[in-house]
């Protein structure tokens, strides 16, 4: 029996990146996740993403693999909300 190689580890997604990619099941409302949430801020522990109607999405800082991936969120918030 021949043995076969592992197979290429992938990266874990982050909240952001699942969040980033939405989803299209033929809900307009999901097909472009970022209307939802049309502002955004941070405090020194938290991504903040809010909507017209008074709701929040919070993302814990504390949840990021790396500082990187704190970067990569923060240019994804600047690319597709309004930062307030």
């Amino acid at each position: 029996m021949r043995a076969t190689p592992p197979s290429e580890p992938s990266r874990p997604r982050s909240p952001t990146t699942e969040y980033a990619a939405g989803s299209d099941d033929g809900d307009p409302g999901e097909a472009d996740g970022w209307r939802g949430y049309p502002w955004w801020f941070e405090t020194p522990d938290l991504f903040v993403l809010t909507g017209s109607m008074g709701y929040f999405f919070v993302l814990p800082k504390r949840g990021a693999p790396s500082p990187d991936d704190l970067a990569v969120a923060r240019a994804l918030f600047t690319k597709h909300l309004r930062r307030i």
